[in-house]
């Protein structure tokens, strides 16, 4: 994807001179399967947004169990650990599968913060969806069971289960991956048993 076309359609700016502004100042940022784009503890000097490709955010608890606290995987959305962008990174952000990213030095989105209505419209907008994935994941955790939780994440994240390991799916989830794999192997079995009766 061009990074016109990315902050135009993906992104929805319309000024031209703040669309060239953008691209100009940002890099392609690539990453294998694997890598860290982002330490805990680390001060971030760019600002990222997923091209393509899957990233996590996670903490690792006093028992060294990690933790995954969210999922970039569309187009647009952000890879940051927190949006207090000066503020040392309460996660480590890891890239679950080859990923290309859109690089922006947090000294220009500070300033387009300041200046431009349009950036603020769009950050406004991606907080919202921020807020509102993690509000829903939460009560997702309190109120489902097992395999209600799995049934979600495969409505709410179409796709992404065949492309991510089940460790991070089940962290994500609050379920070990032992309880993982019998969910799916569960719900295969009752799929199938479906098909069966409908022919």
């Amino acid at each position: 994807m061009q990074l016109q076309e990315f902050y135009r359609q993906v992104i929805g700016l319309t000024d031209p001179e703040l669309v060239g502004q953008c691209c100009a100042r940002t890099a392609v940022h690539t990453l294998k399967k694997g890598e860290v784009l982002i330490d805990q503890g680390q001060t971030l000097t760019h600002v990222y947004f997923v091209l393509k490709g899957v990233l996590r955010s996670y903490a690792v608890d006093k028992s060294g169990h990690e933790i995954t606290d969210s999922f970039a995987w569309q187009p647009g959305d952000a890879a940051v650990p927190n949006w207090e962008l000066r503020a040392p990174a309460a996660q480590r952000v890891e890239a679950l599968t080859a990923c290309e990213l859109a690089a922006i030095p947090v000294e220009l989105a500070e300033e387009l913060l300041r200046t431009s209505p349009e950036v603020v419209r769009f950050c406004v907008q991606v907080l919202v969806k921020a807020c509102d994935r993690h509000r829903a994941i939460k009560a997702v955790l309190y109120r489902y069971s097992s395999m209600e939780r799995y049934r979600w994440f495969l409505r709410e994240y179409p796709g992404l289960i065949d492309q991510i390991s089940g460790r991070c799916v089940a962290s994500f989830l609050g379920i070990t991956p032992v309880t993982l794999s019998r969910l799916r192997s569960t719900l295969r079995r009752q799929q199938a048993a479906d098909r069966a009766a409908a022919e």
